[in-house]
């Protein structure tokens, strides 16, 4: 049984609880919150979570022992783990922790409405992404919408933050990254929630949980590390059902370390070539090549497994 509190009564316990597993551990024994008549539990972003190696060592500790003492119980509650993306090492590890789950996923599921641009060139950076800024306003998709930078690290978030803020005040670019403050990054998410700021420079500290139904364009100006990082920095445009953009610099010397990843990992088609023209006096070209040169859909592995 819970523990009785004056305050709670049964009609004003919620029936859905959307929240961490410290926040759970916390109140796990509160008249409002009865861990014992759960019916279902869902892990998102169940790899970040549970598996080891995702930086803080006692989160997916934690986690995990709250999920074995659901399990242990007389009626336990059925449970649910999704992800964006499993890469293979977190893939065995889940199979071996929960070894009668059943996969309801698929690899290498197509988002339709979402189309993926890789900008392979050399010269400037910043002038690139200016351009590919300025050429996104002439596209139907992309005009009323508002754009997301990835940058790899703080430092040079704050430096595009400042390049975007010089070449389009009117867009007032916000940066969101470790370094900002929580009033900082409160004040930039809801600035961009409410339109009021059309371009938000961030790591990859913005790539999971964050919803922004007006994003339309995801430009990455670091090729992100890892298939996992390429997949949710993409997964936050084009959701659910509506249209999105994920532009890709790639510097010539990048070509060579991260082709093999496209071509082999995100599982990408070809699709109908953007129509991009070349900026005078400049030496690259957005000609679509051999998948995974252009443009094409898809946003990777998709993954759930469904315990019971």
């Amino acid at each position: 049984e819970c523990s009785a509190e004056p305050e709670a009564s049964p009609k004003s316990r919620p029936r859905l609880v959307i929240a961490t597993p410290e926040w759970v551990q916390l109140r796990r024994h509160s008249a409002s919150l009865c861990i014992e008549k759960l019916r279902f539990v869902a892990v998102d972003e169940a790899d970040a979570v549970l598996c080891r190696g995702m930086g803080d060592e006692g989160k997916p500790r934690q986690a995990d022992d709250m999920v074995r003492e659901f399990e242990l119980r007389k009626t336990p509650p059925q449970i649910f783990l999704t992800m964006a993306h499993l890469s293979d090492a977190r893939e065995k590890e889940l199979v071996l922790r929960f070894p009668h789950a059943q996969r309801v996923g698929h690899v290498g599921v197509l988002v339709p409405t979402l189309r993926q641009c890789f900008h392979y060139f050399r010269g400037d950076k910043d002038a690139k992404l200016l351009w590919i800024l300025e050429t996104a306003k002439e596209d139907e998709d992309l005009c009323d919408g508002s754009t997301l930078v990835f940058c790899a690290t703080a430092e040079t978030a704050e430096r595009v933050r400042s390049v975007l803020a010089e070449a389009a005040p009117s867009h007032k670019p916000k940066a969101l990254h470790e370094a900002t403050s929580l009033e900082q990054r409160a004040e930039a998410v809801q600035g961009f929630l409410s339109g009021e700021t059309k371009l938000l420079v961030s790591t990859d500290s913005a790539a999971r949980g964050l919803d922004f139904p007006r994003l339309q364009h995801v430009v990455m100006y670091d090729v992100p590390p890892d298939v996992t990082a390429f997949v949710h920095c993409a997964g936050r445009t084009a959701r659910r059902g509506s249209s999105g953009l994920v532009t890709c610099l790639v510097e010539a010397h990048e070509v060579e370390k991260y082709e093999f990843d496209f071509k082999s990992h995100h599982a990408l088609s070809p699709a109908v070539q953007l129509n991009f023209p070349t900026p005078e006096g400049t030496s690259f070209s957005s000609e679509a090549k051999e998948a995974p040169s252009g443009v094409a859909r898809g946003r990777g592995r998709s993954q759930g497994y469904r315990r019971r």
